[in-house]
């Protein structure tokens, strides 16, 4: 969630400083924990959603990465439900 939160209060206007923004945050996170297979299997997924995205407004490309990181975080965390066997290990 923390990708998607720091995206979405991004002061970026145009797409290329939007991801710009997100490379940074991206970058950030890994470095919290770079042997989490699961925090880099969710980096990807957001950059890869991003770049489905980038054509779309800033707007609609903030919303719909939150939506994105709400999807991946019940995969990534076994608080939330029980462990997805879809996630990686």
């Amino acid at each position: 969630m923390g990708i998607a939160l720091g995206v979405r209060d991004s002061k970026a206007e145009t797409v290329g400083d939007l991801k710009r923004d997100l490379d940074l945050i991206c970058d950030n996170m890994s470095k919290t924990r770079p042997t989490a297979v699961n925090l880099f299997w969710a980096i990807r997924r957001m950059q890869e959603k991003f770049e489905r995205l980038r054509v779309r407004p800033i707007a609609q490309i903030k919303q719909e990465l939150v939506e994105e990181s709400s999807a991946c975080t019940p995969k990534i965390s076994p608080l939330t439900r029980p462990w997805d066997a879809t996630a990686p290990r």
